[in-house]
């Protein structure tokens, strides 16, 4: 006989941010020590990379994010890298579009973690891409920073110039969402100038979200079998709820 279970420890909660626009320094992470530089030259590809410090993405605790040379970020390991064609509502679950366009690379997406625990910040930053179009002259420079301790996320814009009114974010969507539609923020979708050099975004996490602790979910299984031949008797998990990208479970 046996007995046990997951122990979920989330409790309920709308979950959300509020967002602001505070002035902002932008942080070049493509010249910062320990930087890490990633798909050069590149279109249309992603790379996953482990956040560097605990953080909580609408109160969930997320280990790793994958970062799409389309100027979107996703935390888990589901890379879209195509050219935007639908609004945020209809965006992939758990994504953060910084500028989510059709977009080459130049420099590449340098990642870098400056400051000391407990208040650090992880910097992902899209390096003089342009749109991925013959002869195309713009160049965009932007960034994410995730902060360690306040789950505070913040975009910075460094330059957003050539091609008309696509640099400001014409074709752009610019936004935030969970897991499901009700879970968003949309900053812009095709809107032309959204953005330009020196726009800030700054998402604050709200208080009445799920919270869901970054702790191990244990199951406890007792079984006993009688007689000479003793057989060892395992557990079966069957993982029907639905618990934060990165739990660990223990058996």
């Amino acid at each position: 006989s046996g007995v046990g279970g997951v122990r979920p420890s989330c409790t309920g909660g709308s979950g959300g941010y509020t967002r602001s626009a505070p002035a902002l320094d932008f942080i070049d992470a493509c010249s910062s020590p320990g930087r890490l530089v990633f798909l050069g030259n590149a279109a249309d590809t992603a790379f996953t990379e482990e956040i560097p410090f605990a953080f909580r993405w609408f109160r969930r605790p997320v280990r790793e994010l994958t970062v799409s040379t389309a100027g979107l970020l996703t935390f888990g390991r589901t890379a879209f890298t195509g050219a935007t064609s639908l609004p945020i509502a209809q965006a992939p679950p758990d994504s953060l579009a910084a500028f989510w366009d059709d977009l080459r690379m130049r420099d590449g997406v340098c990642t870098a973690v400056l400051g000391v625990a407990p208040a650090r910040s992880y910097v992902v930053q899209w390096s003089r891409a342009r749109f991925d179009v013959a002869s195309d002259d713009s160049t965009l420079s932007f960034e994410v920073i995730l902060r360690e301790g306040s789950d505070v996320i913040d975009l910075a814009y460094l330059t957003a110039q050539g091609n008309a009114a696509r640099a400001g974010g014409s074709l752009a969507t610019i936004g935030l969402q969970g897991r499901t539609p009700a879970e968003r923020d949309e900053v812009a979708y095709r809107v032309s100038g959204a953005v330009r050099a020196g726009t800030r975004v700054r998402w604050t996490p709200t208080a009445d979200g799920p919270a869901c602790p970054d702790g191990v979910y244990q199951q406890t299984f007792e079984a006993r079998c009688a007689g000479a031949d003793e057989v060892p008797v395992w557990s079966t998990l069957v993982a029907s709820a639905d618990v934060p990208a990165g739990t660990h479970l223990r058996l």
